[in-house]
């Protein structure tokens, strides 16, 4: 009995407590993005909109530091953009990705003329892997000049952790009747030529051990 006289007011005490803790994320957010750091800002922005999806000043909060996010980014992808396409291809793909993950809590803005920048930074990469691809393709042509019965290639090395490098020229190499290999549980990269180097260590080992008990 004592409980459900008593459960209208702790119910509005914990509404009001919930209430407080999100306006104070807020002013907290307001605070950090005013300070420079507009990723903590996003973040507690984020946990207020957790507690309170409805509170507007945390909406406001997390739609000012997701701008001032995207704004360093688009400006870091720009000066990637004059010397390295590629790592600014990258860049553009994971402000993308966070907009996106970012849409439950707020629209974030990039600018109108910002559409048309990333649709040519993802074709120079476009042209780039697609262009490394076929100069690979040609480079194995000329080699089975000389040695007909090359009918498998083995596709290892750092460079084709790159998924779409990887399928562009695995799909031109069946095209030109080739199998291909390449990794599916090692990497490869420096981590599958770690592991091949404890394999040959480890035989070696076993060899030895078998030698000095003979």
């Amino acid at each position: 009995m004592i409980y459900r006289r008593l459960a209208p007011a702790l119910l509005a005490t914990a509404l009001l407590m919930g209430c407080a803790s999100s306006s104070k994320l807020s002013q907290k957010s307001e605070e950090k993005l005013a300070g420079g750091d507009a990723w903590k800002a996003w973040q507690l922005a984020t946990r207020a909109l957790d507690k309170e999806p409805g509170n507007p000043r945390a909406r406001s909060a997390a739609t000012a530091a997701g701008a001032s996010i995207a704004l360093d980014w688009q400006r870091r992808i720009r000066a990637l953009a004059e010397t390295d396409s590629m790592k600014a291809a990258a860049e553009v793909l994971e402000l993308t990705a966070f907009r996106e993950d970012a849409a439950r809590y707020a629209t974030i803005p990039v600018g109108a003329g910002w559409p048309a920048e990333e649709q040519s930074l993802r074709q120079m990469a476009a042209r780039f892997h697609y262009g490394l691809a076929r100069a690979i393709r040609d480079m194995v042509a000329r080699i089975r000049v000389t040695n007909a019965a090359l009918n498998t290639v083995a596709l290892s090395g750092g460079c084709f952790q790159n998924k779409l490098l990887l399928e562009e020229l695995v799909r031109l190499l069946k095209a030109d009747g080739l199998s291909c290999l390449f990794h599916a549980k090692v990497p490869s990269n420096d981590g599958g030529l770690a592991l091949g180097q404890a394999a040959i260590a480890a035989a070696r080992h076993i060899e030895v051990a078998r030698a000095s008990c003979a």
